[in-house]
């Protein structure tokens, strides 16, 4: 893994407009998941004796090593020893909802139930079309919406294609000027027109090829066997064992909700600017350093400058990395305080990250950024995917509220259609009394006058 330092210094190249260091090395960071973040702290810390370290970060870092791996550490990008408790047709049916054209759902319900363990696709669209009874043409052009879909590499129908579409998604969410950026190209390009000789490391033909040196090629190489995995789905497997039945793989969540007798509050798994500190023995000789006329400093005068302000706006970045995460799980909590209370997607609010990110005053990339990719542990222990809490409203997920909330009335005082709008806006659905009939209609399900005198169930 590229650390800040690089990855900071090369998103400044070509700027026009000069951000604050402290605000480009603070993106770098919430990009980062907490685990990552931890790791490459640790390597800023290594690189430069002006930034200390508390004993506080050092026991994180074992603590979580040895929860992940037990007393052997792995590498930590490694996607097949993670596991979460959301199953990965849970995860799928909830983007089907939210993200696919009511038309286009059972077509993407059946391409879905169609993956293998792994994630892939092996039915020949073919005979998806067979079964469905819809053109190969639909079912190819619902296909690639969700191969958009979390996790990257997903409804893959080869090797190849699956790591094509990881690193779509990696490049749609680097800057231009980020440093991994040469890594993706080259990898694109590989992965694309050259597969069979990457997968035999054919690097020095693939360097003459692609007009590179071949350490560039093994830059890319790395960078994929790092950030790609053949298994996208491997996240979502029931129990993963290591090395016996009752060793469970760990997935450290990115933040931490729990109950306490005041409401909910949360935790930000990761490093903490505190967990660090400019070393004190060393401001008299970085005093020392500036004191000198600029024309008589020595290679270590400047070494030495560089180390500090390198420690001052790693901590800085640090400081403000932390509060934009704050104020991000603090409205999402606030917000979805009903789903963070029962655990139970029913209670999801529609919300968009472009609704958050005008609500912070802050850009809706920066919101992006600090949920993409991570995990939520809910008061209940469940481990969640960020994303499940940006609901947004479609016809399907707007019917299966009409439709829950049918189902929990009073028999004998049914809801009027004008009850169920006032209980969806207070859900946060912008919703008309007219609509409610026509999806209520379309559901099958009688008015509430009809169900009162029939006595009948509703649906």
């Amino acid at each position: 893994m590229r650390i800040l330092q690089e990855q900071e210094q090369q998103a400044q190249i070509g700027l026009v407009h000069r951000l604050d260091p402290k605000i480009i090395l603070a993106n770098r960071m919430l990009q980062k998941r907490q685990l990552e973040l931890m790791e490459a702290m640790e390597q800023e810390a290594i690189n430069n004796p002006i930034l200390g370290t508390e004993d506080s970060f050092h026991t994180k870092m074992q603590e979580v090593r040895g929860k992940m791996f037990g007393s052997s550490y792995v590498n930590l990008t490694v996607i097949e020893n993670i596991q979460s408790s959301v199953t990965l047709n849970e995860h799928l049916y909830t983007q089907l909802q939210t993200k696919l054209h009511p038309e286009l759902y059972k077509i993407g319900e059946s391409i879905v139930n169609n993956l293998d363990q792994n994630g892939r696709l092996n039915t020949p669209l073919i005979l998806l079309s067979a079964e469905t009874g819809v053109p190969v043409n639909m079912i190819e052009h619902t296909l690639e919406l969700i191969q958009e879909f979390d996790p990257p590499g997903i409804a893959a129908r080869n090797l190849q294609e699956c790591l094509q579409l990881q690193l779509k998604a990696r490049r749609a969410e680097t800057l231009p000027d980020d440093a991994d950026i040469e890594n993706i190209v080259i990898a694109e390009i590989m992965i694309r027109d050259y597969f069979l000789e990457f997968y035999r490391r054919r690097f020095d033909y693939l360097a003459e090829q692609l007009h590179r040196t071949r350490g560039q090629i093994e830059d890319a190489a790395e960078y994929i066997r790092r950030h790609l995995t053949p298994h996208p789905a491997a996240l979502f497997k029931p129990t993963w064992n290591l090395n016996s039945e009752e060793e469970k793989a760990y997935i450290m969540p990115d933040v931490s909700i729990f109950k306490t007798e005041w409401g909910y509050d949360y935790k930000i798994n990761g490093p903490e600017p505190e967990d660090f500190y400019i070393a004190a023995e060393w401001k008299p000789v970085y005093e020392q350093s500036c004191s000198r006329v600029l024309s008589n400093r020595t290679e270590q005068d400047i070494q030495i400058i560089n180390w500090m302000k390198r420690a001052r706006l790693i901590v800085g970045s640090l400081k403000m990395h932390r509060e934009t995460i704050s104020r991000i799980i603090r409205f999402v909590i606030d917000y979805q305080s009903g789903y963070v209370a029962t655990g139970s997607k029913q209670f999801l609010r529609p919300v968009t990250r472009t609704h958050v990110a005008r609500s912070l005053h802050i850009h809706e990339s920066t919101v992006s950024r600090a949920v993409g990719h991570k995990f939520v542990q809910l008061p209940d222990q469940q481990v969640v995917p960020y994303s499940l809490f940006f609901a947004t409203n479609t016809a399907r997920t707007t019917q299966e509220k009409i439709q829950s909330l049918i189902l929990s009335e009073d028999p004998s005082h049914p809801h009027s259609d004008r009850e169920i709008v006032a209980h969806l806006q207070e859900m946060g659905f912008d919703i008309a009394r007219r609509t409610v009939v026509k999806y209520r209609e379309q559901l099958g399900i009688l008015s509430s006058k009809q169900r009162r005198r029939t006595g009948h169930p509703p649906i």
